[in-house]
Formats: C-alpha cells, sequence, structure tokens
C-alpha cells in the first residue's frame, strides 16, 4: 500500500518535531545555567559589599556595647561599657546575595530556556504544506518543489 501525499507530510512533520529538544530538558538547561549566571554575579555583589564595608570600618569602627561582668546580687539595669576592640562589619557570614543571585537566576532561566526553544523552533515546511492541501489552497512551484522533495525523502526511506 502506498501511501498519500498527506500522510507523508504528516510523517515529515513529525520527524522535524521529534529533532527537537523537549521543553523539560530546555527549561533544566536554562534554569542550570541561569543559576550558575545567577551565582557568580551575587559573589560579586556580595565581595563588592565587603570591601564597602572593610573601607567602613577603616572610617568608622564600630564598638559594640557589652553588659558589665560582676558577681553578687544585682538590683535594676546591669552596667553596660562599651568594648575596646572594633567589631567588624563583615563577621557575619550569610548566604545573602549569593543565593538570591542563584535563585533570581535559575528562576529567569528556566523561563528563558523554555522562551529560547518556542523562538528557535520555527515552521516545518511539511506542516506549512499539509495544512495548504488539507485547506485546500493551490501551491506554488516552490511548494510543488519542496512537496515533490519531501514525498521523495519519505519514500527512499
Amino acid at each position: 500500500m502506498t501511501p498519500t501525499l498527506e500522510q507523508l507530510l504528516y510523517l515529515q512533520a513529525q520527524q522535524d518535531s521529534n529533532s527537537l529538544v523537549s521543553p523539560e530538558v530546555a527549561t533544566g538547561l536554562g534554569a542550570a545555567l541561569g543559576a550558575a549566571t545567577g551565582l557568580y554575579a551575587g559573589n560579586k555583589v556580595h565581595s563588592f559589599g565587603q570591601g564597602i564595608n572593610n573601607i567602613k570600618d577603616k572610617v568608622a569602627p564600630i564598638y559594640p556595647e557589652e553588659k558589665a561582668k560582676f558577681s553578687g546580687k544585682s538590683s535594676g539595669k546591669p552596667n553596660t561599657y562599651r568594648s575596646t576592640t572594633p567589631m567588624p562589619r563583615n563577621a557575619r557570614k550569610g548566604p545573602g546575595n549569593r543565593m538570591a543571585g542563584l535563585l533570581a537566576g535559575a528562576i529567569l532561566g528556566g523561563v528563558g530556556g523554555s522562551e529560547l526553544r518556542e523562538a528557535l523552533i520555527g515552521e516545518s515546511p511539511a506542516a506549512r504544506l499539509l495544512a495548504k492541501i488539507q485547506v485546500g489552497a493551490p501551491l506554488s512551484p516552490t511548494e510543488m518543489q519542496v512537496l515533490e522533495n519531501v514525498a521523495t525523502k519519505q519514500l527512499m526511506a
């Protein structure tokens, strides 16, 4: 049994779409790339902030208030005094900008990966020809040539 032109065009359109990256893979790759980029950018922002804090420590150091240590009964508020050693502003090591950059990059990268896939898909010439034939629109000479090429390719396979 010889397949009809519509069946050949449908088969070619399916083969064209099978060669594409799946949406899940595109989203995952985009998220991974975005996370790596966001982490890199977050580290740069973090080190820039540490540099600013180091300058602030040299210009205006922070001397924390400490409670006075004494023995015996205490009545009322304990005395406090100002420490003689400055406390550096970079003492806290939290995730901060690094984690924020990673998270934002992963989210935006995942969305961007799927959008990039959609933009790169393009249109299958076989699907366009199939639609024209099903609607009953006349085919131009170049479209007839494409139809002939698709049919030859599918019949030879």
